[in-house]
Order: C-alpha cells, then structure tokens, then sequence
C-alpha cells in the first residue's frame, strides 16, 4: 500500500511550499514567486476542490501504466537424497525460481540531453542559452529540457521488471554416531534482476530510477544480495580421551565436546558510480563510469591479509566518468566485494560436582585463524579519496571463557 501513498502527497491534494530565503520578520514572502501563498487564508478541505486550484509549477506527478500487469513468481525444484550408510546421507538438489511483471519506477518526462553548443546544437534562447557558444545541457537548465517544461518529474509506475534465480546446493549429513556428527553444505547460485527492491515512490532513492526511460532492463544485472556461492561445514565431537583414566585423572581427560563451523561465502555485488552523479544530465543522480577496455579491474592483491587493510580493491586506472549524455556501462553490481572465510571453534566440559550440582566450562574461539573478513570498500565512486579501498574489516580473532555452576 505504501507504494500508492504518494498519488496522495503531490498538488492538488497536498502542496508543499519551501521559503528558503523569506525576507524580514515583518514581510516574509517578500520576493517569493507570487507573492503570500497564504494571503486569501487557508482553506480547508471540507468540500471538493475548484477546477481551477492553483498548481505550483514545475508540479511533481505520479502515474500508473494503463496496461500495468500484477507482479507473479514461479518457483520450482528438483531433489535427489541417497543414503551411503546407516549413518551418512547426500543430497543434490537444484531450486529454481522466476519474478514476473516486476514494478519499476521511469521518469516520463525526464530531461533530454542536447549535444553540443547554442548556435550549433540548439538555437541561442534555446534552455536559458544567451550566447552563441553556451552548452546546451547544463545542470541548471533540467528543467527547460524536460519534454513537458511545466511540469516535474512524472514518475510513473510501470511492470517491466523480471527476476531469475537458479542454485545447485550439494549436501553431506554424518549423523551422531561414535560421538561424531557432521554436515556440509555448498550452494552455488546465480541471482540476476532488473530491480532487487520493490520500487518505491517515496522511500527509494534516485537508483531505483530506470535511466532510460522505456528500456526496464538496462539495469539488469546480479541481484544486491547475490552471491556465487556459500559454504558452511559444522562438527560436534566428543573426545574419547580418558577411557581407561581413573580418580583424578577421569575427571580432568573425560566428557570433552569440541566443536566448530567453517564459513566461506562469496563477496556481495557493488557497483562503480561517477563523481559527477549527473553527466547524463538528466537529473537522476544515477551514473555509472565506464570501463577502460584491457585494463585489470581488480588490483592484484593476492591474498586479503592484515597488510590489505588501506589497499585499494578496485583498480580506478579501470573506470572513467561516463561520458555525457549516457548513463555509463560499467553495469549493475558488476563487481564484489572480498570473499569471506571464517572459522569458530569451542571446547566445552561439564564436571559432575554431585548428584544435584555440575559445573560447566567452556571457550570459544571466534574467527580463530585471525582471517581478515573486509567489509565494503570505503566508497565505490569514482574519484573520492577512499575509492575502492579496504578501510573496515569485520572482528579479529576474540577468545572468551565461560564457567556456569548448575544446580
């Protein structure tokens, strides 16, 4: 329902009026577009609006597609399980799913970029042009290119998009014998979008914009959330140290359970955004850069060790601004983050003090080899200081202890 709310907050039915210069404490519309906006009173809403309400130009509108179509999703899979032992089990499986008529949010009466100079591209007067020799396309005359110059943006709601997801998962299961149990389980997935979230006309931001108006899938790519493939092994094991200790001995080698998870996942997708958000000159803030054909896109840090931290990921030799008019083709999520390899380890016992009373101890190992695990680069835009770079990191190896007594 959200996504129909702001048909609700644009002019006639609400209008917003924005002073951000108002003149002196006795006069302050003085120099305003039209003068008190307020000076024949408020009127309240308690019968239908005139035909001839004013409107605020340029006004903001939304729309809906005529032939908008309801979103669908078709899932489907394929399960195969063979048992090896009376303990042991393998699973193949394959899930597959489809998102259809997608919604998705255009621009209907974005700005048109017009090449070139006035008295060459465009006539002099032509978008506030006054002189032979101004660009035609500035970022201060967005407005006057729009189809429509009367009016703003039209967002329109349309049902372009589709979605696909396709996963191989394999599956291991030892299951608790001998004092051993252990599962494995590896995805490899393929997510790809024209939208990974429901557009939005009030929330989402200027990304969720097609930047070509008629064309919905020019943003296809791998999902915000896609990732090639995870990876999670778990073990529980009851040590069989002891079994022949006696007195003291029992009850310092006897009854310890280790146990641990292994962690490998592939790095979540990022995208390259120019500096200068709107060499299109259309308004959205939405560019890409472009990619500098036979050059490496990764810089060639083998390993991400400790002496990553500050490195770039990214190599910006890569990238340049878009050039303008276009919205850059660098692609969506076309990039990745770091993999992330982690291991967590515990040891635990409990001591039987007496009938009714235990204690219990236990340490744990958090990322125990110390892997670094890097977030985000600092920015992925083009040109800023921390472009590309590794400068956050997930916590380093932790070790805690625990006792709890029981009773």
């Amino acid at each position: 329902m959200l996504s129909f709310v702001a048909f609700g907050t644009i002019q006639p039915f609400l209008r917003s009026i924005s002073n951000t210069s108002p003149g002196p404490i006795s006069n302050p519309w003085l120099g305003f577009p039209g003068g008190n906006p307020f000076a024949s009173g408020f009127e309240l809403n308690l019968g239908s609006r005139p035909a001839n309400s004013t409107f605020v130009e340029p006004a903001t509108s939304y729309t809906f597609n005529p032939n908008f179509k309801l979103a669908s999703t078709q899932q489907w899979s394929l399960i195969l399980e063979r048992a090896l032992t009376a303990n042991d089990v393998v699973d193949i499986s394959y899930f597959g799913a489809k998102g259809t008529h997608l919604d998705q949010v255009q621009d209907n009466n974005q700005a048109v970029y017009v090449p070139g100079t006035a008295g060459a591209g465009c006539n002099v007067g032509q978008f506030g042009t006054t002189a032979a020799g101004q660009p035609c396309s500035t970022q201060t005359n967005i407005q006057s290119r729009r189809p429509n110059t009367v009016i703003g943006p039209i967002k329109g709601y349309i049902s372009g998009a589709n979605s696909f997801y396709h996963a191989l998962e394999l599956e291991y299961r030892h299951r608790f014998h001998a004092g051993f149990t252990l599962s494995s389980a590896f995805t490899y997935s393929r997510s790809i979008d024209d939208l990974s979230a429901p557009a939005n006309l009030i929330l989402g931001p200027t990304l969720d914009l097609i930047p070509v108006p008629g064309q919905p899938h020019i943003r296809r790519g791998p999902s915000d959330f896609n990732q090639p493939y995870t990876w999670r092994t778990s073990a529980v094991w009851n040590l069989p140290f002891g079994k022949n200790y006696t007195g003291i001995s029992a009850i310092l080698a006897k009854g310890w359970v280790w146990s641990g998870i292994f962690t490998r996942d592939a790095g979540l997708p990022l995208e390259i955004l120019t500096s200068n958000t709107n060499q299109s000159f259309t308004g959205l803030g939405n560019d890409m850069a472009n990619v500098v054909p036979g050059v490496a896109r990764r810089q060639p840090i083998s390993d991400f060790t400790a002496a990553s931290q500050g490195l770039s990921l990214i190599n910006p030799a890569a990238f340049v601004v878009n050039a303008p008019g276009t919205p850059g083709i660098s692609g969506r999520n076309a990039f990745k983050t770091p993999d992330l390899t982690d291991f967590d380890t515990s040891l635990s016992k409990e001591f039987n003090l007496t009938e009714r009373l235990r204690f219990q101890f236990r340490t744990e190992f958090f990322n125990a080899f110390n892997h670094p695990q890097f977030y985000y680069p600092g920015t992925t835009t083009l040109g800023t200081g921390t472009f590309g770079k590794l400068t956050n990191a997930r916590d380093p190896r932790i070790i805690q202890f625990s006792a709890k007594l029981v009773f």
